[in-house]
């Protein structure tokens, strides 16, 4: 008995490449080891895994954006560790989900047209220890999300409220593939444990579970839904690939398993329930297989198979609603190349005699689909309810494209800036108060008065005039005979130190002068003359040094000394001079101290003579002396605070537009399908019309009186 081949009106599909000019170039595809697809697609956006430095990263590419592209337009980064895998939402072309090894699965919200760079995600869902290897988008409900991670754990999430509603612990091992029922209401997974499970999802338990492909390599599934039936592709265990054929009902055995090769490449199935046609691309292969499923003994009929003399690292499917419908296409794949860094469409077309024109619509091969609709909500799958996707017909010449708007929490407009300390830089600047650079004693004593009512206008006076007399009484205080002494502070051991009255002990004198110097009231002229003959001995690096200390201890934002200030010019500087004089005393306490503490947020919210001293300056500020440093620091801060309002108002600007842009395509696409529609309902009722007109050809001067009309005649035309 001869062995007839059964007919099949899909054994002479053929496999067609677009031309290069509308291929994709230029992608830097991963070349992580991981046994994934590394791409997704559907009718809006292309998305490819990519090569990325410093965390995980994959590129969202607008199909229509062909050719060669900029190594990072479109990039989409926020994982710290590589990206695994990624998913397309099912019921909005604008959301996708990834998973990576930092252990951390994201939602991500792509806008019309695409992005130059996106870094920050609608949501990111934690809860595996270890990386996530798989995701995957319910068929049926809305906002469903299952995980798998290399902690042997699949969680089932809740994107809208982001949280997981169910763990599922029964694996031994890492989850290779994971696929859903016709329903949802089944998941089957693969694992490394070489088993096949088939889960009820929403209970987390296991319904039946199975001894798989024997070989130890990844091994993949894809769930025949409208079969009741699992299709599994792995190794043997002489590393032979071979696929397998499981039944649902009962998967003690499998109903089909045949060896299709000795290659070492992992197998990725597609299935199409549309027309019961299944597609096999293994990693490396520069061929894809189709078979058809049949309701023979046989179960699995091979048809053909495309061929390509360049491997491919992987593969992804274009939805059914996202095909050339006009040109008998039944499927596209999206081929990622593993030796350069290129992704090629290739259509898989059904020969037609007459062509498209002919024959524009093909209902034998184009049947109803699944539409980008959710059957039912996530409460309602939750509490056990089960429904078949919702069906389109392709025939519609309308846009099968989803406009659906995303809801979530926008951040705040924030200043992005590399400095940390930003944020505080800018509450000090908006601040009225100024620094006060007074010693800590004196700034002391103001606020002592200012606290307890005492006479400030005095203290005031004392500070502003340039003539002081300072007393150092000898029962103010007594020097340490410690070891600590050597400090550059020495230390207070007794007594109380008047606030008012400041001391100055050289350096160079002995003991013994020190004592009979604090033996005596010393009278100490502090004019500026005085100041200056004191600095004249001092070098112009040793201020600039102490100048720059103090810039870095206080404001990191102050601008640099002026140029072409002499050893005379610092004479107007009368802070520098008292940290020259505690560094080269002992009795004072160290400047770095009197800086730190100088920063007191009490302190700085009292407005000092020092601030209204800087106001008058910039007053009373003269062009010809040229500009005193506090004018210059008030300026500097002023510009810096427009410079951050008018960044603020550019990027609100921007995302403004991207909005109002996003609206206008909506707009533009509503107003189409409705002038399609407008356009088939005219075009239905001329042809009804034309269906009810009665022709009639008459001589000239024929009675038109005779003439018989059937009933339903609308119009005659003579």
């Amino acid at each position: 008995m001869s062995f007839r081949m059964p007919h099949s009106k899909f054994r002479h599909v053929y496999g067609e490449p677009v031309k290069k000019s509308h291929c994709y170039e230029n992608i830097r595809i991963s070349k992580n080891a991981h046994d994934t697809y590394f791409s997704c697609v559907n009718p809006k956006f292309l998305a490819v895994i990519i090569e990325s430095a410093g965390g995980g990263a994959f590129q969202v590419i607008p199909l229509e954006k062909i050719g060669r592209l900029d190594m990072d337009w479109g990039k989409v980064s926020g994982h710290t560790g590589p990206v695994l895998d990624i998913k397309f939402d099912g019921f909005n072309d604008n959301v996708i989900a990834s998973g990576s090894e930092d252990t951390t699965v994201k939602i991500w919200h792509i806008p019309d047209g695409g992005a130059r760079e996106i870094r920050e995600s609608l949501l990111t869902l934690e809860g595996h220890s270890r990386r996530v290897v798989q995701i995957e988008w319910h068929p049926t409900a809305e906002n469903i999300l299952v995980s798998a991670g290399s902690d042997q754990l699949v969680i089932v999430w809740d994107v809208g409220r982001g949280e997981g509603v169910r763990v599922i612990d029964c694996h031994q091992d890492v989850v290779c593939s994971i696929g859903f029922s016709w329903t949802g209401d089944m998941m089957a997974t693969t694992c490394r444990d070489m088993q096949i499970r088939l889960i009820e999802p929403r209970m987390a338990t296991v319904a039946q579970v199975t001894p798989g492909h024997s070989g130890t390599r990844s091994s993949k599934l894809a769930f025949c839904t409208n079969k009741r039936k699992i299709f599994t592709t792995g190794f043997s265990k002489f590393s032979e690939r071979q696929y397998a054929l499981w039944d649902v009902k009962n998967m003690s055995q499998p109903l089909k398993m045949e060896v299709l090769d000795a290659s070492s490449g992992v197998v990725f199935p597609f299935y199409d329930p549309d027309l019961s046609v299944l597609y096999l691309a293994g990693r490396g292969d520069g061929n894809i297989r189709y078979y058809e499923m049949v309701d023979t003994f046989q179960h699995i009929s091979y048809l053909n198979q495309f061929q390509s003399a360049s491997p491919q690292r992987s593969l992804c499917a274009m939805p059914k609603r996202g095909l050339n419908v006009k040109g008998c296409e039944i499927a596209r794949f999206y081929k990622l190349y593993a030796t350069k860094n290129f992704v090629e469409p290739i259509s898989m077309i059904v020969p037609r005699r007459g062509g498209p024109l002919k024959n524009p619509f093909q209902e034998d091969i184009y049947p109803d689909t699944v539409a980008p609709t959710p059957a039912m909500a996530t409460e309602d799958w939750l509490n056990g309810a089960n429904a078949a996707p919702v069906m389109i017909s392709l025939k519609t010449n309308s846009s099968l494209k989803t406009n659906k708007p995303v809801h979530y929490k926008a951040s705040e407009n924030q200043l992005i800036t590399s400095d940390r300390n930003n944020e505080l830089k800018f509450r000090f600047i908006a601040s009225d108060n100024s620094i006060d650079y007074r010693p800590l004693a004196e700034r002391k004593y103001n606020k002592a008065e200012h606290n307890g009512g005492g006479d400030t206008d005095e203290g005031n006076r004392s500070f502003n005039d340039s003539r002081r007399s300072l007393l150092v009484e000898s029962s103010s205080f007594t020097l340490d005979s410690s070891p600590e002494r050597t400090n550059r502070s020495p230390k207070l051991s007794s007594g109380k130190v008047n606030p008012r009255q400041r001391y100055s002990l050289q350096e160079g004198s002995p003991a013994t002068e020190r004592a009979d110097f604090l033996n005596h009231d010393i009278e100490v002229d502090n004019s500026p003359t005085m100041r200056s003959n004191l600095t004249s001995s001092r070098s112009f690096r040793k201020l600039q040094r102490i100048w720059t200390r103090r810039q870095h201890s206080v404001d990191p934002a102050i601008p640099d000394l002026p140029a072409g200030h002499t050893d005379s010019d610092h004479a107007g500087f009368p802070t520098l001079q008292e940290d020259i004089e505690s560094m080269d005393t002992e009795s004072t306490q160290p400047s770095s101290v009197v800086l730190e503490e100088s920063m007191d947020a009490d302190d700085r919210s009292r407005d000092s003579d020092m601030a209204k001293e800087s106001r008058s300056d910039e007053e009373n500020y003269d062009p010809n002396s040229g500009p005193s440093v506090s004018y210059m620091r008030h300026r500097f801060f002023e510009q810096q605070e427009k410079i951050s309002q008018l960044e603020r108002t550019v990027r609100q600007k921007e995302e403004e537009n991207v909005r109002l842009l996003a609206e206008l395509n909506a707009l533009k696409e509503e107003v189409r399908a409705r002038k399609v529609a407008e356009d088939y309902v005219k075009e239905q009722h001329e042809s009804e019309l034309l269906n009810k007109t009665v022709f009639f050809d008459c001589e000239p001067g024929e009675s038109t009186t005779d003439l018989v009309l059937p009933q339903d005649t609308e119009s005659i035309v003579i």
